[in-house]
């Protein structure tokens, strides 16, 4: 359990409110454990479930939904109505293209383009662009 006194907690409660405050249709759930990172951007109707981590300078666009325990780097861009399921790993400087879809516990390198309407079925090594369904390097 957090300590709600402590500075950790009431800058978390500072930023929650600072998103709410900005675009009142951002679902943040209960406690979800945000830390006041600079940079992070949450945009209008976007949904981040507890547990999740999101790195500095990092933006979940309109509609994205970042399941639960998910963990983003830095640097990175989730698109207009991308989906990650619980547990996602994604590293710093990536893009997750717009509608993609990340399923559970899936592994996301650094530097990786996942194309829009993707759907990532197993994990993605760094340097990689991914795109289909499933999604598949375009590399080979």
């Amino acid at each position: 359990q957090q300590d709600r006194e402590g500075p950790s907690y009431k800058e978390e409660e500072r930023h929650r409110n600072e998103i709410k405050d900005r675009d009142p249709l951002v679902v943040l759930r209960e406690e979800p454990r945000l830390p006041a990172v600079i940079g992070v951007q949450v945009m209008a109707g976007a949904v981040i479930n507890p547990g999740a981590k999101i790195g500095a300078n990092t933006i979940i666009n309109t509609g994205a939904i970042v399941e639960h325990d998910c963990d983003i780097g830095p640097h990175c861009h989730i698109s207009l109505g991308a989906a990650l399921a619980g547990r996602v790993s994604i590293g710093e400087c990536c893009h997750v293209g717009m509608g993609a879809n990340v399923l559970q516990e899936i592994k996301i390198g650094s530097i990786v383009t996942v194309g829009a309407g993707a759907v990532v079925t197993k994990d993605v090594e760094d340097g990689k662009i991914v795109v289909g369904v499933p999604a598949e390097d375009i590399n080979g």
